[in-house]
């Protein structure tokens, strides 16, 4: 599980598909606007002071722009601050990134315990990324104690979401049979679906297992791929 702190020149577009969509105060839109034309000064601008005024989507958008040194000197103990005033509101986006900074100590000492609370708040609410990153630690065992059941609980909630790290991950669960039946025509479905989404080291696992399937579990497992569908979060079962 790794904090995502990317340099690189397709930042930005990353970062949209993390920032809150807010109300349709004119501030508030005018810094998405700002923002998606590169204009990160003006965004935050535009959002500091609805931040400062307890709005949560603006404090989690905030947040995101110190976390990633956008139109602003990167600076994780501003980016903890906003996220967990925004966290602390229930925004879950907040929820889950203030729960990845404790998990690896950015903004400060790194806390298990409390990553597992706030990737746990998250999930309740059903991010997927929260999802993921609390099966990740049931998995391993990293702050709380190691639960394979859960972990395959968590990861199949996000992997129906369409998590790729997810899907990854619980096919590896049902190929060793860990928190789940040992199923490895599950197992070649959930690579298969988690490298159609750009998860490398799927397609790896997905080749090594297909050399030790049958034609027809091969055959199988193309049809699971074949009618998988992504599913809301609404419609997931959390119990």
């Amino acid at each position: 599980m790794k904090l995502q702190v990317q340099t690189s020149g397709w930042l930005a577009a990353a970062v949209m598909s993390w920032l809150a969509i807010p109300n349709l105060a004119a501030d508030t839109a005018a810094g998405l606007n700002a923002f998606r034309k590169g204009d990160y000064a003006t965004a935050l601008r535009e959002w500091k002071p609805l931040a400062e005024r307890g709005e949560a989507d603006a404090q989690f958008n905030l947040a995101t722009l110190y976390e990633k040194g956008l139109g602003v000197k990167k600076n994780y103990e501003e980016a903890f601050k906003w996220y967990g005033l925004a966290a602390e509101q229930g925004q879950a986006q907040a929820q889950y990134r203030l729960g990845e900074m404790y998990a690896h100590g950015a903004g400060k000492p790194q806390n298990y315990g409390e990553a597992s609370l706030w990737f746990t708040r998250s999930a309740e609410q059903g991010d997927p990324d929260a999802e993921t990153a609390l099966a990740v630690l049931y998995d391993e065992g990293e702050g709380i104690e190691k639960n394979y059941l859960e972990a395959s609980r968590y990861y199949r909630m996000a992997a129906d979401q369409g998590n790729a790290e997810a899907q990854y991950r619980l096919g590896l669960l049902y190929e060793r049979g860990r928190g789940v039946e040992k199923d490895p025509v599950q197992a070649y479905c959930w690579l298969t679906l988690a490298f159609a989404r750009q998860q490398l080291d799927a397609g790896k696992e997905q080749g090594r297992l297909a050399q030790k399937l049958s034609a027809e579990q091969l055959t199988q497992a193309r049809a699971c791929v074949r009618m998988w569908k992504p599913a809301k979060a609404s419609e997931i079962t959390r119990k």
